[in-house]
């Protein structure tokens, strides 16, 4: 029987013999010259044990971490305070002070901020408006 190859270690046309968490066949291709793919190796188990965990850790510490007031540039009172805070954020993504994902968390909760600040003040602004009016006719 003739193994076809792609040239970067996985053997075409096999499928790993290891067995996934519901039971069934890997289907993954095996490296060359094992009957394993990398996942299921057993001689590659400790290796693949500490990616694993390394990733897992990784990913989870970077999901639960709350943001920390220390992020947050405050305090957020008027316009010009959630501009500059959204200057502020944005440089600490660049020099790498906040990591992307939060810097990117952080801005759209400052966006939406300013959106609803601006949309209030606008609405004062009339509010007076009618109010002036209001005065005006009685």
């Amino acid at each position: 029987m003739t193994e076809a190859t792609n040239g970067a270690g996985p053997v075409a046309g096999r499928e790993c013999q290891g067995i996934n968490l519901a039971g069934e066949p890997c289907g993954w291709p095996p490296t060359r010259g094992r009957s394993w793919c990398v996942h299921h190796d057993p001689d590659r188990q400790g290796e693949v044990k500490r990616r694993r965990r390394r990733g897992g850790f990784t990913r989870l510490a970077q999901k639960s971490r709350a943001i920390t007031p220390e992020e947050v540039p405050g305090p957020l009172d008027s316009l010009e305070a959630i501009e500059a805070a959204l200057e502020t954020v944005h440089a600490k993504v660049a020099t790498g002070d906040i990591d992307p994902p939060r810097g990117q968390v952080l801005g759209k909760l400052l966006q939406t901020l300013h959106a609803c600040r601006l949309k209030r003040e606008r609405m004062e602004e009339r509010l007076r408006d009618v109010e002036r009016g209001y005065r005006v006719r009685a």
